[in-house]
């Protein structure tokens, strides 16, 4: 079987207790740990630490620009007939945080 690249988008995540951030969680737990890789992409939280988690977690503060410059690079789209595959590039956890914390700061490019 080959590995799976997914993004799971939510409008919740931890510290936020519900059903949502619980199952979206444990989806990317899983499919880190058994069938490859996945990227969380939640509204963006001060109080949440996503250092604990083996995936990247996409906090949405930036602007859409900057995500848009990140999706660009980072995420690839394969059109077929019916429908659309996203597939994301190997980009770890910790190159993600690197990255975020440059915008963060007003100077990343990438």
């Amino acid at each position: 079987m080959p590995k799976l690249n997914v993004c799971l988008i939510n409008d919740s995540f931890p510290p936020e207790i519900d059903g949502v951030a619980n199952a979206v969680t444990n989806y990317a737990q899983i499919i880190t740990e058994k069938f490859g890789s996945a990227v969380v992409v939640t509204p963006d939280n001060p109080k949440a630490d996503d250092s604990v988690y083996p995936f990247p977690v996409v906090m949405a503060s930036v602007t859409a620009d900057q995500l848009q410059s990140f999706v660009r690079l980072h995420i690839l789209r394969t059109d077929q007939p019916a429908y659309k595959v996203f597939s994301v590039r190997p980009y770890s956890a910790d190159r993600y945080r690197s990255w975020h914390r440059t915008l963060e700061r007003g100077s990343a490019t990438s």
